[in-house]
């Protein structure tokens, strides 16, 4: 954890992977730390959309359904803005986002 917070000390953003950070306290703590840096920090939610309950004042969280390739592929489009994302909640992530919440850009 340590590691990762010095490689960010030159970035202006820092994009981190998270998978089940919700019940994973050890991403929880990363994020954290990298959030201390005073870095805007991105979340890329693999699979898990109750991800962002762990982060929920993220400066901002990109969500796929799955870790294949394929989705990492496209998260990457998303990420260098070859794509625009859009898609919707199929689910209600409590006290934050509705079922059918959604943005594009």
């Amino acid at each position: 954890m340590e590691q990762a917070v010095e490689q960010v000390e030159g970035a202006d953003k820092v994009i981190v992977t998270a998978y089940t950070s919700n019940t994973n306290e050890a991403q929880q703590q990363l994020v954290e730390e990298l959030q201390s840096t005073g870095k805007e920090v991105i979340v890329t939610s693999m699979r898990n959309p109750y991800n962002i309950m762990a982060f929920p004042d993220i400066e901002a969280n990109v969500l796929t359904y799955g870790f294949e390739e394929i989705s990492v592929e496209a998260l990457a489009k998303v990420l260098t803005g070859e794509v625009n994302p859009a898609g919707k909640l199929p689910v209600t992530i409590p006290e934050l986002y509705d079922y059918g919440h959604g943005l594009s850009y």
